[in-house]
C-alpha cells in the first residue's frame, strides 16, 4: 500500500491542499502520521472522497425531492383554495359555470321559439277577415313587434342562476349518495 503527501492526494483528488486538510479535520478522509507528516493511502483516500462525494449528492437530491414535494403540495393547496372560492362565488352568484348560462339561453330561445310559432294561432281569425293585404301585414307586423317587446324585457334574474346551481348541485349530491350506496353493496 503507497502513502503519499497532502500535496499527493491533493492533485489525485482534483482538490487544493486546504481543500484535503479541511476534509482531513472533518474526518473525512483517513490517513496515517509518518513521523510529523500526514500521509494518504491512495486508494482509502480515494474510497473515503467517493463515498463523501456521493453522500453530499445524495443529501443534495433529497433536498431536491423534499423541495419538490413542498412545491406539489403549495400548488395542490392553492388549487383546492382556488376550487372553494369558484364555488363560493358561484353559490353567491358572483359567478356562473358556462353550463347554466347554456341553460338559461336555451330557455331564452325556447321562449323566443314558443312566442313565434304560437303567431300564426293568434292573428289567423283577425287577418283571415282582412281582404287587404297592407292591412293583414299591419296586424303581422304588429303581433311580431308585441313579441318582440315583449322579449325585449328580458333580463339577468340572479336568483334563477341561484335556484339552477342549487338544483345542479341537489342532483348532484342525490348522484354521489345514490354511488356510494352502490359501492356499499
Amino acid at each position: 500500500m503507497e502513502l503519499v503527501g497532502t500535496s499527493e492526494i491533493a492533485h489525485i483528488l482534483g482538490l487544493s491542499a486546504r481543500r484535503v486538510q479541511q476534509m482531513v479535520e472533518d474526518g473525512t478522509l483517513p490517513y496515517e502520521m509518518v513521523g510529523k507528516r500526514r500521509k494518504f493511502s491512495i486508494s482509502d483516500a480515494v474510497q473515503a472522497y467517493i463515498n463523501f462525494v456521493s453522500e453530499r449528492n445524495g443529501s443534495k437530491e433529497d433536498n431536491n425531492l423534499e423541495t419538490e414535494k413542498l412545491e406539489q403540495e403549495v400548488r395542490f393547496k392553492t388549487a383546492k383554495a382556488n376550487i372553494a372560492d369558484m364555488e363560493w362565488q358561484e353559490l353567491n352568484g358572483e359567478m356562473h359555470r358556462s353550463e347554466d348560462v347554456q341553460a338559461m339561453m336555451e330557455d331564452f330561445a325556447d321562449e323566443v321559439r314558443t312566442s313565434f310559432l304560437s303567431l300564426p294561432g293568434r292573428i289567423a281569425v283577425e287577418v283571415s277577415q282582412e281582404s287587404e293585404p297592407a292591412t293583414c301585414a299591419d296586424s303581422i307586423r304588429k303581433e311580431a313587434c308585441a313579441i318582440l317587446e315583449h322579449l325585449s324585457t328580458y333580463q339577468y334574474d340572479p336568483v334563477k342562476f341561484r335556484e339552477r346551481v342549487r338544483s345542479r348541485l341537489g342532483k348532484k349530491e342525490l348522484q354521489e349518495d345514490a354511488e356510494d350506496e352502490e359501492e356499499s353493496e
